[in-house]
């Protein structure tokens, strides 16, 4: 196997700086069987982004040779958790102000002299 027929390894797991000037082969196409190990496939498995992990964001953008997997991504379950649980707290809280204003209300119309 030549050099040109090999898969370099920085290009299916991430970043090549020698991009189309490499000696190895270069695959672009990602792979997108979620069972495949990536050992034996030619198909690029790009690991996951440090700075979408971290920040949920990245100056590459869609451009970035890493993943931005929103579903691979562990801490969104977690965080969508948590603002769901805000939410339904805030619910809960707007119901009873909603409560309180309508007894107020009742009270002030029936405190009210008719005219």
């Amino acid at each position: 196997m030549t050099q040109k027929e090999s898969i370099c390894k920085f290009n299916k797991f991430g970043y090549c700086k020698f991009g189309n000037t490499c000696f190895r082969k270069h695959e672009n196409k990602k792979c997108e069987n979620r069972g495949c190990s990536g050992r034996e496939c030619s198909l690029r498995h790009p690991r996951k982004c440090r700075f979408w992990m971290d920040f949920n964001y990245c100056k590459f953008g869609c451009d970035c040779m890493f993943s931005h997997d929103i579903l691979e991504n562990r801490n969104n379950t977690k965080e969508i958790e948590e603002i769901r649980n805000k939410l339904e707290d805030l619910g809960i809280k707007i119901r009873e102000k909603e409560a309180e204003i309508a007894l107020k209300d009742a009270e002030i119309k029936s405190t009210e002299r008719p005219t």
